[in-house]
């Protein structure tokens, strides 16, 4: 009957250690509104798909019910607790801190009726990382946005293209909305660039006066033609949903040719164009796949491989 969306302050599944995490509860059948302050895009949903409809309106039992998230690092102690309050779009929204020391996060939602919403029985789970950053690239304007211990105010990017003979530093924006109707925590450090036509690919850390995150010594280093992403949008419909974004390439159109946990069960998709070079597909994945394996071709069968590395995504 209800539908729960975590979502990170990227946006996507991911937690971030320190930060703030959102929980929506939908009915069935709704989507999350597409107002968001500065065209964020509400977690869980894609850009072509984040529409409100009528539906979560109509719910009055949805409506007048009262819902509570219990949450905690141990699955047999749920000892923290929220309320999720109604917003304008007809869904439930709780914004929360993540427990300071933990690798999982476990929750369930309670409804005031007593219904329990978890996995069959077991508070649902999601892993917390210490850092995590995320790329999007319209008309060779590349988007960065980071958040881990050093995302706040002062954050300098520090890049290079690709091979760190010369760097370049950049101020970012640090994004925060202490309490988001719309089920989105914030807490990230951005910064946009505009990306010279002869470049490849980039290499980059983030610093504070705090200190320095490198992905612990390796960088995040990503290459821009294309540039590849796949965001973890949760469980919808009982299937991991996993939006795959191919930006600035040469396929026209792009079909991913994808696998899970090193290439079984592979299909394919056509992705849809989306403007501003950006082409977009939703996959429905197995709940349990932790890691996705993806390359590219078109009708003609010209293959991209990622210089025959092809790509792999940690969707845990």
């Amino acid at each position: 009957m209800f539908s729960l969306r975590l979502c990170g302050p990227l946006g996507d599944c991911r937690l971030i250690r320190g930060r703030r995490a959102a929980l929506s509860l939908l009915p069935d059948g709704s989507t999350l509104d597409s107002a968001a302050p500065d065209g964020e895009t509400p977690c869980g949903e894609s850009a072509a798909g984040a529409q409100a409809q009528e539906s979560s309106f109509e719910n009055q039992i949805f409506r007048t019910q009262h819902f509570k998230l219990f949450y905690g690092s141990d699955p047999s102690r749920l000892y923290e607790s929220v309320d999720l309050i109604a917003n304008e779009f007809g869904y439930r929204v709780a914004v929360f801190s993540l427990p300071p020391d933990a690798r999982n996060l476990y929750y369930r939602v309670l409804s005031g009726e007593g219904q329990v919403f978890d996995l069959g029985g077991s508070p649902s789970c999601q892993g917390i990382l210490e850092s995590a950053v995320s790329l999007s690239l319209r008309d060779m304007v590349l988007n960065i946005r980071y958040s881990g211990p050093q995302a706040g105010e002062g954050a300098i990017l520090h890049a290079s293209w690709g091979n760190w003979q010369e760097s370049f530093d950049l101020t970012m924006d640090y994004c925060d909305y202490p309490l988001s109707k719309y089920g989105l925590p914030g807490g990230y450090a951005e910064a946009n660039i505009d990306i010279p036509s002869w470049v490849e690919d980039i290499a980059f850390a983030v610093k504070r006066k705090e200190g320095w995150d490198n992905k612990a010594g390796e960088d995040w280093r990503f290459r821009l033609k294309p540039l590849v992403e796949a965001r973890n949008a949760g469980i919808v419909k009982g299937k991991k949903a996993i939006d795959i974004i191919y930006s600035a390439g040469t396929l026209n159109p792009p079909i991913a040719h994808y696998g899970v946990n090193e290439w079984q069960d592979c299909a394919e998709a056509v992705l849809s164009y989306r403007g501003a070079g950006l082409w977009e597909a939703r996959l429905a994945l197995d709940p349990d796949a932790a890691s996705l394996n993806i390359c590219f071709r078109d009708n003609n069968w010209n293959w991209d491989n990622n210089r025959g590395r092809d790509w792999a995504f940690d969707i845990r």
